[in-house]
């Protein structure tokens, strides 16, 4: 529970669940938690040990802005979800092709904030990753990957638990950027090889993710190619990410 008053609540949807974060002045983070939608309310409460003000992101619930556009409105919509009255951030929407991104968004005006004369692409890692082309401050075009979704599920299929190789990662990634179209076809190669020779497991695992975003670069390279290029993400994937960004010689702002 936050020792200090909260002033309110930010609560990020994130799968099934909700990340709550308690805010306080000058937007110190005070404590931090999660809950299911259903219980937001006691979730709010354990945190906080109050209902304060509750401004969420990432809800289908909040609706949808079509792009081009700022990626924050003006106001926020009204919703009551569980029982709790909050504030929520819309989405965005593109309508061809067609994509929608809901919480990348939020994150984006952050970045804007502290950051805004950027004039370049963002890449969001994330269940679905996304590449959003920004100029004078608003969202210009976006597209989104699954990526990341399919090389864990494939990396469980696989075994594929722990341990990193950078070497074999960028190798990989070289090669699926070259040939996107192999990218099945390198993963039952890659589990042949485990059954044949003993891969090591960083090594096979590094291969996997390597091939994965070398198939997801290829497929955006429309919207790196020759850009100013910032990941907004923290931990294991976004490093990952980073490091292709960089190996394509667009050291990440």
């Amino acid at each position: 529970m936050a020792e200090t008053a909260t002033d309110w609540v930010a609560a990020i949807a994130e799968g099934a669940d909700l990340r709550l974060m308690a805010m306080g002045a000058g937007g110190t983070v005070l404590a931090t938690g999660r809950a299911a939608p259903e219980a937001l309310r006691r979730g709010v409460a354990e945190l906080t040990g109050a209902l304060p003000p509750v401004v969420a992101c990432g809800l289908a619930q909040a609706g949808l802005r079509k792009v081009p556009c700022r990626p924050l409105d003006d106001t926020l919509v009204q919703r009551t979800v569980h029982g709790v009255q909050l504030a929520a951030i819309p989405g965005l929407a593109q309508e061809s092709p067609a994509h929608v991104m809901q919480g990348p968004e939020t994150a984006i005006a952050g970045f804007l904030a502290l950051n805004p004369k950027f004039d370049g692409v963002l890449c969001l890692p994330g269940e679905t990753t996304v590449w959003a082309h920004i100029s004078a401050e608003e969202v210009v075009s976006f597209v989104g990957f699954l990526t990341v979704p399919l090389a864990r599920t494939t990396a469980r299929l696989l075994g594929l638990d722990g341990g990193w190789d950078a070497a074999a990662f960028s190798d990989a990634l070289s090669d699926m950027m070259a040939k996107p179209e192999r990218l099945a076809e390198r993963l039952a190669s890659l589990r042949a090889e485990a059954q044949l020779r003993g891969l090591p497991e960083g090594t096979a695992r590094a291969r996997l993710w390597g091939g994965f975003l070398g198939a997801e670069l290829a497929a955006a390279r429309p919207y790196w190619l020759g850009q100013q290029v910032a990941v907004i993400g923290t931990g294991e994937i976004a490093q990952h990410y980073t490091a292709a960004i960089a190996a394509q010689g667009l050291p990440p702002a």
